[in-house]
């Protein structure tokens, strides 16, 4: 509903901002894409933390998040 497209919105527009600030200060665990429009797409992948993480594993994540069929 409205509401919830509102709310959605604002939580993603205070998200986009802070992550910009991180990127400024070399911190990157969420990745925004802001669109042409007015909307944003969120692209939001974090590194386990419970193991060890490969660089194997990395390119594995990313290969699933970069797939535009995904």
């Amino acid at each position: 509903d409205e509401h919830g497209i509102k709310m959605v919105d604002f939580t993603l527009q205070e998200e986009w901002e802070r992550a910009k600030v991180d990127k400024e200060n070399g911190r990157t665990a969420l990745h925004i894409v802001k669109e042409e429009s007015d909307h944003l797409t969120v692209i939001a992948a974090h590194e386990r933390t419970d193991i060890e993480v490969t660089d194997n594993m990395r390119q594995h994540d990313d290969s699933i998040m970069e797939d535009e069929n995904f």
